[in-house]
């Protein structure tokens, strides 16, 4: 009996790594998900802009990005 609660004892640091291991890797993928949802959002925005005759893009600072004046 005293082996199995060694045993637990050691695996539930592990599991606790494992989970943010994953919690973290997830939060990553969502964060490039929405960047990539961005960049898909501004290439769709600059296709319809191009049937206009006159429009003004300003760069954003921040992203790789175009935003309408």
């Amino acid at each position: 009996m005293h082996d199995w609660n060694v045993m637990l004892l050691m695996n539930v640091p592990i599991y606790w790594l494992l989970k943010s291991l994953v919690w973290r890797r997830r939060k990553k993928m969502s964060s490039l998900e929405k960047e990539r949802q961005d960049f898909l959002s501004t290439i769709e925005a600059l296709k319809e802009a191009h049937s206009f005759d006159r429009i003004i893009w300003k760069p954003c600072c921040k992203r790789r990005t175009f935003r309408l004046i």
